[in-house]
């Protein structure tokens, strides 16, 4: 994804309103529309706050011409990126308003119960559900058919 990042009069906001960028992204880039005044300083570094609610992170990154490449931004609100090159030339920074990602997400792995797929499968064959077999169940003598201890047939040897 692109970021476009308008510098003017040493104040840098985004292109466009209503913007936002997605954490656990890699290779997003920033691409800088900069003032004339910029033009003396080839390169330059682009300052990258991230703004969480485990606090904040900065990245400084060296970068030339007018496009920047982001690090993954995880867990992130707000991104504030300035950019600053020469004798402590300076840009306010511009907002970035972020929205977390899935995997920005902690929780344990889950694993539905073996009864949901026959749920499932029966209801996409618009049947009762059946009950699943506890584990005990009844071999005939002859060894052709198997039944659960409640008497439900389950299948037979032809």
């Amino acid at each position: 994804m692109e970021i476009p990042v308008r510098i003017r009069q040493l104040h840098a906001q985004l292109e466009s309103d209503g913007y936002y960028g997605v954490c656990g992204n890699s290779g997003d880039t920033i691409r800088f529309d900069f003032d004339a005044e910029w033009e003396r300083y080839p390169e330059k570094t682009a300052c990258v706050v991230s703004v969480s609610p485990q606090g904040q992170t900065l990245a400084e990154i060296p970068f030339q011409g007018n496009i920047c490449t982001l690090p993954p931004i995880h867990q992130a609100t707000l991104v504030l990126v300035s950019v600053r090159a020469g004798a402590l030339r300076t840009t306010a920074p511009a907002r970035i308003p972020y929205r977390t990602c899935i995997t920005d997400f902690i929780a344990e792995e889950s694993y539905p119960q073996p009864d949901f797929y026959n749920r499932l499968l029966a209801a996409l064959a618009r049947q009762p559900a059946q009950d699943l077999c506890n584990g005990r169940y009844l071999v005939s003598e002859a060894d052709d058919y198997l039944v659960t201890v409640h008497g439900d047939y389950i299948m037979t040897k032809e």
